[in-house]
């Protein structure tokens, strides 16, 4: 660190936060102009996460005409796809839905959404937020850290800055539920997220570690 300032503070996020809109992430990823969902556990996917998507995506689609991005973790995807099959024999076919292991550059992801559903840490908390778009945070309940995590992911969940879901049994209701009540006022919604109420500098100013 000899090299650098000794001041060090927030997450390193790209600067295509700040600079790439919402319509050329959508160009870039050849998704139409319309609501948009990401979901998304990780590199490694989540289970929960997964299936709770695996239960939505077809409603989600054909009732709301919500276009998806799903990224299920490599290690999960053919289980997924398995699964998706037999729940959603035609998903192909289905233009609103873009089911893939893995995305290498997620700010255009997350950059095309109007809402994402991920788990709480640090970094997705940080690209989420910078994106400007309406979080559903589902901490993971076996961290080793999640006590110390939980309260200050419940803090910032007090003042309004996203949603949390605890990952226990059905927690699909609960996606469901806030998605709709999210795309019945998302712009009122995404006013009040955390990028907005301290500033698009936040990670440049706020040292988002837990436990501190």
């Amino acid at each position: 660190f000899k090299f650098f300032p000794n001041r060090i503070t927030g997450n390193p996020i790209r600067k295509e936060f700040k600079t790439k809109s919402m319509a050329e992430a959508r160009m870039e990823l050849g998704l139409e102009n319309k609501y948009t969902l990401t979901i998304m556990g990780g590199s490694q996917g989540a289970k929960s996460i997964n299936n709770t998507a695996l239960e939505l995506l077809k409603e989600f689609s054909q009732k709301f005409d919500l276009q998806i991005i799903f990224q299920t973790g490599k290690k999960n995807f053919d289980t997924v796809i398995e699964q998706l099959l037999k729940i959603y024999p035609d998903y192909e076919k289905d233009r609103n839905l873009f089911v893939k292991p893995y995305f290498d550059n997620m700010v255009t992801v997350l950059k095309a959404s109007d809402i994402a559903v991920s788990r709480s840490g640090s970094l997705s908390i940080s690209e989420i937020c910078a994106s400007k778009i309406a979080p559903i945070f589902v901490p993971y309940p076996y961290a080793a850290a999640d006590g110390k995590n939980a309260k200050y992911i419940n803090i910032w969940a007090t003042f309004g800055f996203w949603y949390l879901i605890y990952d226990f049994k059905n927690i699909e209701y609960g996606v469901f539920a806030l998605c709709c009540c999210i795309l019945m006022d998302l712009e009122i919604l995404v006013k009040n997220t955390f990028i907005n109420k301290v500033g698009e500098d936040f990670n440049e100013k706020i040292y988002l570690r837990y436990g501190k």
